[in-house]
């Protein structure tokens, strides 16, 4: 087979055009070009006093105390109404609730690969999308986080303007492309560590009924959880345990995403979910997303 000269130069092209063809990237896993970029500093603080049960059981405290209630005594009176009179009756006083415990545990947040490489300790500052996935190298000044026990527990934030002012509780919020609120084995869907407004109490499901950092953010809807963090004294990891909408509890993995897109700003991003393998192959990101663990190391 013959080649004329022009269908040689035609070739040519083609292979340079292919050639000069970009690596192919791993799928960012937040809004490229959708965020709202609320700025998080200029909101309000909020209050961290838990008003529900479910809440003061994220946090590890007691019951709220039982309402005082004071029936009337005697029988009613033929105008309806009750007596107003009787014989004076001593009280024994009222057991109260205990005061609520002190924290047990303080932590700064260490980062390393599952293969033992060191990446860091979470910073304070949240990404350009209102999740956590900065990393410092030193332990001075990373994020610090308190908790009354093992849990699964609220973890509550103790440093940075941004968590501390509107979002103090560490928790997490569903992926931009997680295809529902469930975690487990053969789905993708993946949760980022965000801050919250206020503990969705113990045990709850994925829930909108607090503000968290990443919705806010960049506009885009996310359910969350706080009361997802357990701490085990003995190694000192830390992880989270994730409740699907039926209930059901679901241990996670996590992992570092390395968004290799610059375009959009800093957003680097601690993730957990819960097919480690699946949330991998799906954003094609097993170099730039490798499972990790988290440790705590008390406060220097």
């Amino acid at each position: 087979m013959r080649f004329s000269a022009s269908s040689f130069i035609t070739l040519l092209a083609a292979v340079g055009a292919v050639s000069a063809q970009p690596a192919k990237r791993a799928r960012s896993i937040n809004p490229v070009g959708q965020n709202a970029r609320v700025d998080l500093t200029a909101l309000p603080p909020v209050d961290v006093t838990p008003n529900t049960n479910a809440k003061r059981f994220a946090q590890g405290l007691p019951p709220l105390n039982a309402v005082k209630r004071h029936p009337h005594r005697g029988g009613p009176h033929r105008d309806g109404g009750y007596s107003h009179k009787g014989t004076p009756v001593g009280l024994a006083p009222r057991a109260e609730a205990s005061p609520a415990p002190a924290t047990n545990f303080k932590c700064n947040i260490l980062v390393q690969t599952t293969a033992g490489s060191t990446l860091g300790y979470i910073s304070p500052v949240f990404n350009d999308y209102g999740e956590y996935g900065i990393l410092q190298s030193s332990q001075a000044g990373a994020l610090g986080v308190s908790f009354p026990n093992t849990g699964p527990v609220d973890f509550l934030t103790t440093n940075g303007v941004d968590a501390i002012n509107s979002f103090p509780y560490l928790s997490a919020a569903l992926g931009f492309m997680s295809n529902g609120d469930d975690l487990g084995p053969g789905l993708t869907n993946y949760i980022t560590i965000t801050g919250n407004s206020g503990s969705t109490g113990s045990g709850s499901t994925p829930a909108s009924s607090t503000s968290n950092s990443y919705a806010t953010r960049t506009g885009k809807a996310a359910n969350s959880e706080t009361a997802i963090w357990t701490y085990n004294p003995a190694t000192q990891a830390i992880r989270i345990v994730w409740t699907n909408t039926d209930g059901s509890s679901v241990p996670t993995k996590l992992a570092y995403f390395i968004d290799e897109d610059t375009t959009d700003g800093d957003s680097n991003t601690l993730v957990a979910t819960g097919d480690m393998a699946a949330f991998q192959g799906s954003f094609g990101c097993t170099d730039t997303c490798p499972e990790i663990t988290f440790t705590c190391v008390p406060p220097a």
